[in-house]
C-alpha cells in the first residue's frame, strides 16, 4: 500500500508540471514547494497548482507592480535644467526675445534673496531662470550671482554698449554701500533689458519682480551690459 501511495503522488506531481507547461513555464519548470506536496499527500485526489502561477493569477498584484513601474515621487529634486529643448539653432535675437518673454511671465513673484523660482526670486536668480527657459545648457552655466554672470559676460567678450542694447540684453549695477563684500567689481544688481529704456528684475526695493525706467543713482550705477547669448 506504501508503495501505491507514493506512485499516486509521483503521478500528481508529473500532473501539475504538466500543467505548467502547458501555461508557457516548460522552458523553466518550478520545483513544487513542500507545501504543495503536504497538499498533495492530504488530497491526492484534488490537484493543486504552484503557488507562483497562483499569485499571478491576482488582479491586484498585476495593478500594484504597474503603478509603481518608472515611478518617480513627486518630490523629488533633479537636475534637470528647463525644458529639454536645443536652442543651438536660434539667433541671439531669438533667445534674448525668449528670455524676456519668460521673465515677463513672473511679474509679480516675489522677491526672495537667494531665490530661483519657481514664483521666488531674487535679481540674480530671475536672470538665471528666465535664461534657462530659453536655453537650458546657458542657464545652468549662469546659475550663480549677478557678478558672477558679469563676469561670464565680460570674460568671453559678450559686453556692449549702451547704444546696442536689444532686448534680452543684461545690465549690471554696482553698489557702493557694501565695501569689502569682495564682488567682482562690485557688482551687486542684475536686470533684464525689455526695450524703451526699460528692464525687468527683482528688486528688494520693489519686493517683487517687476518692470522699471533703468536709472541709476551717485551709489547705484550702471557699470556692465552683457548678451551672453552666442
Amino acid at each position: 500500500m506504501r508503495i501505491l501511495s507514493l506512485c499516486a503522488v509521483l503521478l500528481c506531481m508529473l500532473f501539475v508540471l504538466g500543467a505548467a507547461a502547458e501555461n508557457g513555464d516548460a522552458g523553466q519548470p518550478h520545483e513544487p514547494s513542500a507545501l504543495t506536496v503536504r497538499k498533495l499527500l492530504a488530497d491526492p485526489e484534488k490537484p493543486v497548482r504552484h503557488e507562483l502561477v497562483a499569485q499571478a493569477d491576482k488582479p491586484e498584484a498585476a495593478l500594484e507592480q504597474k503603478s509603481t513601474l518608472y515611478a518617480k515621487p513627486l518630490n523629488e529634486q533633479t537636475e534637470g535644467y528647463g525644458e529639454e529643448v536645443d536652442a543651438s539653432h536660434r539667433s541671439a535675437e531669438e533667445i534674448g526675445k525668449a528670455v524676456v518673454e519668460a521673465a515677463m511671465g513672473k511679474r509679480g513673484c516675489t522677491y526672495v534673496w537667494g531665490g530661483k523660482g519657481d514664483d521666488e526670486f531674487d535679481c540674480s536668480g530671475l536672470v538665471y531662470w528666465a535664461i534657462r527657459e530659453a536655453d537650458p545648457k546657458l542657464g545652468k552655466t549662469l546659475y550663480r550671482n549677478a557678478s558672477g554672470q558679469a563676469k561670464y559676460c565680460y570674460d568671453r567678450h559678450l559686453t556692449l554698449d549702451a547704444s546696442e542694447l536689444r532686448p534680452g540684453d543684461l545690465v549690471f549695477w554696482e553698489s557702493k554701500s557694501c565695501p569689502g563684500c569682495e564682488r567682482w567689481r562690485e557688482i551687486h544688481h542684475v536686470g533684464i533689458y525689455i526695450g524703451d529704456g526699460q528692464i525687468i528684475d527683482a528688486s528688494n526695493d520693489t519686493g517683487c519682480v517687476s518692470v522699471r525706467d533703468m536709472g541709476e543713482t551717485d551709489s547705484f550705477k550702471i557699470v556692465l551690459y552683457g548678451r551672453p547669448y552666442q
